[in-house]
């Protein structure tokens, strides 16, 4: 398309969405548990970064490097960004 910028209409979105197809790789059941850590500043700096934040899936907890982040079974501990909502996987 004509004035569009490649980077933001192309290739941001097929980022993103590989970066939530990881989640779901990671998380596949009720019981499933797992960490990922990203080691991008961007990911906190930028527009385009805060877009890939934006498509965590619901109920992720986030936690910023030197933050103790829960462990399994613990809730949320003091200092930590955890959204209201609650992500449940897909049943098989």
């Amino acid at each position: 398309a004509r004035g569009l910028s490649p980077f933001t209409h192309d290739a941001l979105p097929r980022a993103i969405l590989r970066f939530k197809q990881g989640f779901g790789r990671l998380i596949r059941a009720r019981d499933d548990f797992g960490r990922v850590v990203i080691m991008d500043a961007r990911v906190i700096t930028t527009v385009y970064g805060r877009r890939f934040l934006e498509a965590l899936p619901e109920g992720v907890e986030m936690s910023r490097a030197g933050e103790a982040a829960p462990r399994r079974g613990e809730g949320p501990r003091p200092g930590l960004a955890v959204p209201e909502r609650h992500w449940q996987p897909l049943e098989d």
